[in-house]
């Protein structure tokens, strides 16, 4: 039986982003190439950048889970994974992203928010004065 790299894994996605981090997870390939999975490739980009560089070497099949802590808040990132099995590094998952880091509810929207609720009042506030 002749052995081949297992398929791209499927579902790759962002389960949580942050400032602090970005976490990515999937599923394993459908077809293992004929010997079981033995980790994970994980890359990363600068959004638009098409220069890949590896972040991880996972040595486990059963992490499908990824956090990459080494971002920059605001920046925005790209993402692609391989599976790997004993006859090498399989294809890449289609990329992801861009995804920026940052947090979803910081204090700037808050701010963002409570002045524009306040601007409204003012506004209806103003025209009621004058009915």
């Amino acid at each position: 039986m002749t052995l081949d790299t297992p398929e791209a894994p499927r579902s790759v996605e962002v389960a949580e982003v942050s400032r602090a981090g970005i976490i990515l997870q999937w599923d394993s390939p459908r077809h293992d190439g004929g010997a079981p999975v033995t980790g994970y490739v994980i890359e990363r980009a600068q959004a638009y950048s098409n220069r890949f560089l590896r972040l991880a070497h996972l040595l486990s099949p059963s992490e499908t889970t990824y956090r990459d802590v080494n971002v920059h808040d605001g920046y925005e990132y790209e993402y692609r994974v391989c599976a790997e099995n004993e006859a090498g590094e399989g294809l890449f998952s289609k990329v992801i992203g861009p995804i920026a880091a940052r947090d979803r509810f910081g204090s700037h929207y808050f701010l963002n928010s409570s002045c524009f609720f306040k601007t409204i009042y003012y506004i209806v506030s103003r025209r009621r004065k004058k009915v």
